[in-house]
């Protein structure tokens, strides 16, 4: 027989209600979403054409222009080159600060533009401006007066917002004007506080050149620093020769040492040559030269002899050995007189030494104080360069305060604002200029909100809604394995006939390969115990269980298996309204009588290899405990040994207990779950209850899974019967 394999029980997780993803929500409520932001649009239009004709409001405006300084049109000679566009911008900050302060606001609301209507020449009605504002005038002035810079140029715009357009351009005319008259006020009085303040600064900074200057001849006169100079640069040059005189006598000394400590080195070794004046003195010494005269002496009575007598043997012999001796005097004096030689030259050159090392001394004692006067001078100096110094930074300032109060009092009175109109006065705007409501400013905001809406619906939709409807909900909400899903019976143009036999009669549809897929994916399974036997049972009432177990055995069947199929619902059994002529004896009575088997079992018709067992006769009362029985594991051990496959069609799981009591005796339990009619929390009520039996739950099957316009199973229709259309070569 074929065996399959034992699935591993997954790790127990907790049911986790996961919020919908952006994606899925868009992809489904894709029509809702666009008619939101279409409804949002129509509204917002509708809005606006509204106001536009009940409450339009237009802008007058008057353009100022933005002059540099008058210090920095002089020097850098065109307004463009004389301020930087941050300067610029910074000036017109500053200057929206002013319009919008409290005193500005108050002149402002004096003018007769803003207290009295133009239509009235009585002058007896506010303004209607006025009358709209009563309540606090300045704080609606402050919202109503906008101002606005002009990107990469010197001007900036005043514009005031009015239902009149008249109106507007009047009331900001006198914007304008009070504006330039308080601006010139504040800027002649700031020019007269400057100058006032350069000339404390001329008087200030005169005084410290005057103190300055005090300083430094009182400084020159103590110091005489003209003689300091000339003695500077004598001293100078005379600590030049010095340093130079401290060198060459430094190479001398170091020359003298090292000829001592050579002459020391060789007097030890006994190798030291002596010097021509050394051996004259060696040669000069008295004894030495009468040894040498009284050997000649003796050397001439030789000759004589030799002459005269012949050379007598005995005679000669006598003075050899006079001239022997006197030999050995001559060269142990000569040693003598070297050794002493070679002494006095050490002692020469270590006199030397240490007479060039004395004069050295001396030497750089004279140096180090004349270095010490030469310093002195040099502080002196440098205090008078800068005292010099400072006293002409200090003239250089005020030659500048004196240059910048000359500039002061030439400028012109007329010429003390830095900000002019540019273009002239307002004039009232065309009626048909309406600056606001903008169209833009309503349509893709209402659009936007539309939009925001409806997704934020659709989201809070599916974000509350806790029933099963895709393979999603299964598998990454609730973490559950899904063996595979089965489309709905409408849905599947391919179905003839009864879709509890769709893998016989249908083949070609994608219901039955919906089945043949959870079939692979059952003989799939990773190696273990052999999976013999199989409770295919709903979690709640019309899940579909039967006609998932029915198919689920015919694909079995014809996968060369030999499969019996058991009604095992014994208060609904589904199995009868498939096969019409099952044995009456079923599963009841072959618990009750084990010899009824043989009549209980019938072979299918259509399918040898599928036979098929009712849920019998008995009473349903007390199921729980006959399942439970000794009776119920000995069939379930006797069919093992007949069937490769014993697939139970049992009751709904979350209503009755014999669904649990079944999966905690057979090797596999597959959870139908029909698409929107269960909630997850009914699904994970059910999963611990089975894993409370110890009951193998191998996965989940979503049936009747609907196609929508967004879903997760439409494409995979349009692939599945694109790809199996026929005649079409396979890829």
């Amino acid at each position: 027989m074929n065996q399959l394999p034992l699935t591993a029980l997954p790790p127990r997780q907790t049911v986790n209600a996961d919020a919908p993803s952006v994606y899925f929500v868009l992809r489904r409520y894709a029509g809702l979403i666009i008619a939101g932001a279409v409804l949002g649009t129509v509204v917002s239009a509708g809005l606006w054409y509204w106001l536009r004709k009940t409450s339009p409001y237009y802008a007058a405006e008057v353009t100022f222009q933005v002059l540099p300084p008058p210090n920095l049109l002089q020097d850098k000679g065109t307004p463009e080159a004389a301020m930087s566009t941050e300067e610029i911008a910074s000036f017109i900050r500053r200057q929206a600060l002013y319009l919008t302060g409290d005193e500005m606001l108050q002149q402002i609301l004096q003018r007769d533009e803003f207290q009295h209507d133009y239509h009235d020449e009585a002058r007896q009605r506010p303004s209607r401006w006025l009358a709209d504002h009563q309540s606090n005038p300045k704080k609606y002035l402050k919202q109503d007066m906008q101002i606005e810079q002009i990107p990469n140029a010197q001007v900036f715009i005043v514009r005031m917002l009015d239902k009149d357009n008249v109106e507007a351009a009047r009331l900001v005319n006198a914007i304008a004007d009070v504006y330039l008259d308080l601006l010139r006020r504040d800027t002649r009085l700031a020019e007269s506080q400057r100058t006032n303040d350069l000339r404390s600064a001329v008087d200030s900074q005169k005084s410290t050149v005057a103190r300055s200057e005090r300083e430094l001849n009182n400084f020159r006169e103590n110091a005489n620093i003209g003689v300091v100079t000339q003695r500077h640069q004598v001293e100078v040059q005379t600590l030049a020769l010095l340093n130079t005189e401290v060198i060459k006598m430094e190479g001398d000394k170091v020359a003298a040492e090292s000829t001592w400590n050579g002459l020391k080195e060789q007097a030890t070794n006994s190798a030291m040559p002596l010097t021509p004046d050394m051996q004259q003195y060696v040669e000069n010494d008295p004894t030495l030269r009468n040894l040498v005269a009284t050997r000649m002496a003796y050397e001439q009575q030789k000759n004589v002899n030799v002459e005269t007598v012949g050379g007598s043997a005995s005679r000669n012999t006598e003075i050899d050995i006079r001239l022997a001796t006197v030999a050995a005097q001559i060269q142990k004096l000569r040693d003598q007189l070297g050794n002493q030689a070679r002494q006095l030259m050490v002692d020469n050159a270590e006199t030397r030494y240490k007479g060039l090392a004395a004069q050295l001394q001396n030497l750089q004692q004279r140096r180090d104080e004349k270095d010490r006067q030469v310093s002195d001078l040099d502080r002196a100096l440098v205090q008078y360069q800068q005292m010099q110094d400072a006293m002409t930074s200090q003239q250089k300032i005020l030659d500048d305060l004196q240059g910048q109060l000359t500039l002061a009092n030439l400028k012109t009175p007329l010429d003390d604002s830095r900000v002019r109109k540019f273009g002239g006065d307002a004039v009232p705007p065309d009626p048909s200029e309406v600056a606001w409501p903008v169209n833009w400013k309503f349509i893709v905001p209402g659009a936007l909100l539309g939009l925001l809406l409806s997704f934020g619906g659709a989201y809070l939709y599916e974000l509350l809604n806790t029933r099963v409807r895709s393979p999603r909900d299964i598998t990454k909400t609730m973490q559950l394995p899904l063996l595979g899903f089965v489309p709905d019976r409408d849905d599947d143009d391919a179905i003839t006939g009864d879709i509890a036999t769709a893998v016989r009669t249908s083949p070609g549809s994608m219901v039955a390969e919906s089945f043949r897929q959870i079939r692979a994916r059952l003989l799939a399974q990773p190696d273990g115990q052999p999976l013999h036997t199989l409770l295919v049972a709903s979690v709640g009432p019309a899940g579909g269980a039967t006609t998932v177990a029915n198919n689920l055995a015919i694909a079995l069947a014809m996968h060369n298996t030999r499969v019996l199929l058991v009604d095992a619902n014994f208060h609904r059994p589904g199995l009868g309204s498939i096969y019409k002529n099952l044995p009456s004896v079923g599963l009841s009575d072959v618990i009750a009588d084990p010899s009824k088997i043989a009549a209980a079992i019938m072979e299918s018709s259509e399918q040898p290899r599928l036979h098929l067992m009712s849920a019998g006769t008995r009473s349903p009362a007390g199921n729980a405990e006959v399942l439970e029985s000794k009776a119920f594991r000995d069939l379930l051990d006797q069919l093992k040994t007949q069937y490769d496959m014993v697939i139970f069609d049992g009751a709904p799981l979350s209503l009755v207990s014999d669904g649990l009591t079944i999966g905690g005796r057979v090797d596999g339990v597959m959870a139908v779950v029909r698409a929107g009619e269960v909630s997850r929390g009914l699904v994970g009520r059910v999963r611990d209850q089975l894993r409370g039996v110890r009951a193998n739950l191998l996965g989940v099957v979503l049936n009747a899974a609907q196609i929508h316009g967004a879903g997760y199973f439409k494409q995979n229709y349009r692939t599945f019967y694109k790809y199996a259309a026929p005649g079409r070569p396979e890829a």
